[in-house]
Parts: structure tokens; C-alpha cells; sequence
């Protein structure tokens, strides 16, 4: 990073195009995480902003045009991110800030705002990645699906076993309840270092429930349990 960039009327350097690819990657890996939480119909809600730093490099021509793209974008994603941090998108905040400080590595402040910019990017992706993979391992859980009626009808039987921990143990820690279109749904935890056949004993145990349809392990988010 040098001292003597040009700003107006002529191309920004590489390395601050560079930073803009940084941002791209800061976005991507924010929505990764946010779509491993997410519904699966929020998914292209989360996706259409990963494209959204890349806006400045059509203006990489003119230094001038470039810093303001930035500015735009930059504080677009900042702001919306915080603003609209409920529906998640504050994951799109660090982004904002790489295109923020790429846009204002300019002239004297070229180092300054160049490794902030880059530190920052750096970071974010790092966390990202490890966040992402943890985010998106398969849970130690079997996904027990039942039948409406069947359901309503065994309460008796069933609701008993809702307790945490499971009272059935059978290496099961810990136990959730919800609700499909299909039915009534359990997550049963089990312990990670449980043996396969242990896993099969909790699975049949599991099936010899009244009013199960299916016992599945859980697949990975987003579409997986949770």
C-alpha cells in the first residue's frame, strides 16, 4: 500500500479492489451463517445481499466514483444490518465495514484505512468459517416424526416423556417438541461419543413409541433440525 494514490478520474489501485472481494467473502460467509438459522424460504433473502459489495467495482475506473460507491454501499449494509438485526441481518456488518474503510484508503490515509479494512475482512472471515462449520455439522439427534391423531390419542403415554432429560436415557441428553404440516415432531439429543450400537438401541426404542410414523437422524441446517 503506497502513500501516492490517485483518487479522481483515475483506476483505484488493486489492492483496494482486492478489499472489495474481501467483502464479498465477508457477506458470503455471514449468510451462511444466517441461512444455517433460518427457514428454508428465507434463504434468497439472505443470498441477494452477498452480492451487494460488489457494487463498487463498476466504478473502479475513477477513484472518485469508486469512493463514493463505497460510501453508499458501505453504510447501506452497516446501517441495515443494525437497523434490521431481528431478521439477522447484522451479519452483513462487518462487510459494510470493509467497503467502508476500502473507500476511504485514499492518499494519506491509504495505510490507515487500507489494514483496517483488511484486518477487519480477515477477522470476519476467519469467524465465519468456523462458525459456519460448526453451524452446519448434523446434530447428535434423532427426528422423530408422529401421527396427528395417533398422537392425540397416546398423549397420556407421551407427554410423560417430554421431560428433560429424558427419563427413557438410553444415552438421550436432552429432548424437543414441535409441529409439521405432517404431524408432531420430537428432537431427541443423544451424546456425541455414543456407540452405533447404542444409537440403535435409542432408535428402536424410539420406533416402539406409540404413533411414530419415522425415526431419522438429523440432517444438517437449514433444512435439518435445529
Amino acid at each position: 500500500m503506497s502513500d501516492d494514490v490517485q483518487v479522481d478520474g483515475e483506476p483505484v489501485a488493486w489492492w483496494r479492489r482486492g478489499l472489495i472481494v474481501l467483502a464479498v467473502l465477508t457477506a458470503a460467509g455471514g449468510a451462511a451463517l444466517a441461512i444455517a438459522g433460518a427457514a428454508p424460504d428465507l434463504l434468497g433473502g439472505y443470498a441477494i445481499f452477498v452480492p451487494v459489495p460488489v457494487v463498487p467495482l463498476f466504478f473502479a475506473g475513477n477513484g472518485r466514483y469508486f469512493r463514493s460507491a463505497c460510501t453508499v454501499v458501505g453504510w447501506g449494509l452497516f446501517v441495515g444490518g443494525v437497523f434490521f438485526a431481528v431478521l439477522g441481518l447484522i451479519v452483513f456488518v462487518p462487510a459494510g465495514l470493509v467497503v467502508l474503510a476500502a473507500g476511504w484508503a485514499e492518499r494519506r490515509r491509504t495505510v490507515l484505512w487500507g489494514t483496517t479494512s483488511l484486518v477487519i475482512a480477515v477477522l470476519s472471515v476467519t469467524g465465519w468459517v468456523v462458525a459456519d462449520v460448526r453451524a452446519f455439522r448434523p446434530m447428535d439427534a434423532f427426528v422423530v416424526q408422529f401421527d396427528r391423531r395417533g398422537y392425540a390419542e397416546n398423549s397420556d403415554t407421551l407427554r410423560p416423556l417430554l421431560d428433560n432429560p429424558p427419563r427413557f436415557g438410553l444415552g438421550a441428553t436432552d429432548i424437543s417438541s414441535g409441529s409439521t404440516q405432517a404431524g408432531p415432531e420430537w428432537s431427541v439429543f443423544f451424546r456425541p461419543d455414543l456407540s452405533t450400537q447404542d444409537k440403535g438401541a435409542l432408535e428402536g426404542y424410539l420406533r416402539g413409541l406409540p404413533a411414530v410414523v419415522s425415526v431419522a437422524l438429523c440432517e444438517p441446517p437449514p433444512f435439518g433440525c435445529r
